[in-house]
């Protein structure tokens, strides 16, 4: 994990501070954080916001407090998800990769996530899913599943092959967004969903050219 700017929601001047610091891509945009919401309603209650300069990721996470049963379904489908891709290592030709799958930082520690190899790819099967509003606002939907497809040596999908930043997050309403080999699909699929329908998904998923 890289160098964080981080910031909860209940803070505005850090919101401010860390909104000044966040960098352009390569045509000059600074995306700022957006609208949440968990499984497609509105939610409002505080989350951390935070931006990874090494990797280039963003992060937004709800509070644990606030949260545990998004967490406990998080924590189920999570193991089922991995049970079967352990099982399957040699016939997906895939390693996973981590099994802790989760941030450690406070700002983070609400994250899930699965993430496989295969040849120089890293593919993650995310437990929430980001977007891009129209108005350069990188926006959550907490408990939605999104796929993510990128270089193991960027870990991210945000940094191209000329190592520039560029926002992979689809626009809303848009299912996914290709580029140079890296992929990001928001699903329709949430924690809730039939496991075995999310797994066959996200095989389909590596395994497309």
């Amino acid at each position: 994990m890289g160098i964080m700017l981080h910031f909860s929601s209940e803070v505005k001047e850090k919101n401010e501070l860390v909104s000044e610091q966040l960098p352009k891509d390569k045509n000059g945009i600074i995306y700022n954080f957006g609208i949440l919401k968990y499984m497609g309603q509105p939610y409002d209650k505080p989350v951390w916001y935070s931006f990874d300069l090494s990797s280039l990721n963003y992060h937004i996470t709800p509070k644990k407090e606030d949260i545990e049963d998004y967490l406990g379904n998080c924590r189920k489908c999570r193991n089922d998800i991995l049970e079967e891709l352990e099982s399957r290592e040699g016939e997906l030709g895939i390693v996973v990769k981590d099994r802790g799958g989760k941030g450690t930082a406070p700002w983070t520690e609400c994250h899930r996530w699965v993430e496989v190899t295969k040849g120089e790819f890293s593919y993650l099967l995310c437990f929430q899913s980001l977007y891009c509003t129209k108005n350069n606002l990188v926006s959550c939907d907490f408990g939605k599943i999104q796929f993510q497809k990128f270089f193991q040596k960027n870990d991210g999908p945000n940094r191209d092959s000329s190592d520039s930043f560029v926002m992979m997050y689809p626009e809303d309403g848009e299912e996914e967004k290709v580029d140079g080999g890296i992929c990001v699909r928001n699903t329709n699929f949430t924690v809730e969903s039939n496991t075995s329908e999310i797994i066959t998904a996200f095989v389909s998923f590596i395994n497309q050219k």
